[in-house]
């Protein structure tokens, strides 16, 4: 669970998230890695835990029919939807969305990727938790 001063603080940090080129040159490593890793097809459906302001699945945008971008963070969301305005990108659904408090029930994945976020999830399933 994130606490709320940690959603506060991304709220806060949304508007300057593009701003840090460590931000995209992480980014781009993973995306490379993971279409090195997994046999994707463009018919295949993603979706992104935690996606911040997409900066990762705007990397990944021309390899799946439709990637659904889920963080909590309102701001973050926000900054999604103005980046999808001044894009040509078509096959993106931002969504607000709590996943670890709230089932979520409206599609599958064929593909599901994170970035810098399991560190925030208070139970990923560690047997030592």
């Amino acid at each position: 669970m994130l606490a709320k001063n940690l959603m506060n603080e991304f709220d806060a940090k949304a508007r300057e998230w593009d701003n840090n080129p460590a931000f995209w040159e992480r980014a781009e490593v993973v995306a490379k890695n993971l279409l090195e890793m997994i046999p994707v097809k463009p018919t295949m459906k993603a979706m992104e835990y935690g996606a911040g302001t997409g900066i990762l699945s705007f990397m990944l945008s021309g390899n799946f029919s439709e990637i659904t971008l889920m963080d909590n963070s309102s701001e973050m969301v926000n900054v999604m939807n103005e980046k999808l305005k001044t894009s040509r990108v078509a096959n993106f659904k931002p969504l607000f969305f709590d996943l670890e408090h709230t089932e979520y029930k409206n599609g599958k994945f064929d593909c599901i990727y994170s970035l810098m976020v399991l560190h925030h999830v208070a139970n990923s399933g560690d047997a030592d938790q």
